[in-house]
């Protein structure tokens, strides 16, 4: 029997689009500085899907560690991966497996350097050949931390520009 795979919700990934594109911009990656927000079109089924079970995919970090691309150092992360790219990602394969997908949980960070309040998600999803095969075919969202609301989803630029600059696959590993 072949495992189903995950997928976005869109109810969840067009509310949060709508309310980055009100914001105006979105927080730069990598340093990169401010980017416009981009809202990706489409229908709105209901708000399950894409995350659920990730909690139990396996943790790539023995401990949350700071992430330097995103907003720059301003959170500390946990990095899980699904059953498909896990050891993969472990291994640094590249290219790593479609359906492999990647999720960061952002922290505030204590004073004491360890994890607070969940801040946000991000996530790659590797997608089948031709989906933006100039970008390694990945997609990329954020969102809040429960994932019901999306600021950012899809062939993202703001994520591309830092992830093309990543040493395999568009992915960046462990520090």
């Amino acid at each position: 029997m072949r495992a189903r795979r995950p997928s976005f919700t869109l109810a969840a990934l067009v509310a949060g689009a709508a309310g980055a594109a009100a914001a105006g911009a979105t927080a730069g990656v990598g340093g990169c500085g401010p980017h416009p927000a981009v809202a990706t079109p489409g229908p709105a089924p209901a708000a399950s899907g894409f995350f659920d079970g990730w909690r139990g995919w396996e943790k790539m970090n023995a401990r949350p560690f700071h992430s330097e691309g995103h907003t720059a150092g301003k959170f500390v992360v946990d990095v899980y991966v699904n059953g498909v790219g896990a050891e993969g990602f472990k291994a640094k394969k590249n290219p790593l497996p479609v359906g492999t997908v990647i999720i960061k949980e952002h922290f505030h960070e204590k004073a004491d350097g360890g994890a607070g309040d969940a801040a946000l998600l991000t996530s790659m999803e590797k997608k089948a050949p031709g989906y933006d095969a100039a970008n390694g075919d990945w997609e990329y969202a954020k969102t809040s931390p429960d994932g019901a609301k999306v600021d950012l989803r899809g062939k993202e630029k703001v994520c591309v520009d830092c992830h093309v600059t990543a040493p395999g696959d568009y992915v960046f590993g462990m520090p």
